[in-house]
C-alpha cells in the first residue's frame, strides 16, 4: 500500500468517526462566530449541521 493510499484511508477513517468530527466542527463553529460576530451565529450553526449531516457514521 502507497502512502497516498494510507493517507486517503486514514482520512476516510476520520470523516466517518462521529466524535471526532464533531470535535473539528464545534472548533470551527466557534472560531466563525468569534470572527463574525453573534449576529452570524444562527447561520454559522445551520452550516455546521448541514456539514455534520454529511459526515460522521453512516449508521
Amino acid at each position: 500500500m502507497s502512502f497516498i493510499d494510507k493517507a486517503k484511508a486514514k482520512a476516510g477513517e476520520f470523516l466517518n468517526n462521529e466524535e471526532s468530527t464533531d470535535q473539528v466542527l464545534d472548533k470551527v463553529e466557534k472560531f466563525a462566530t468569534d470572527k463574525l460576530g453573534e449576529d452570524k451565529a444562527d447561520k454559522i450553526r445551520s452550516a455546521r449541521d448541514a456539514v455534520d449531516e454529511k459526515l460522521g457514521d453512516k449508521n
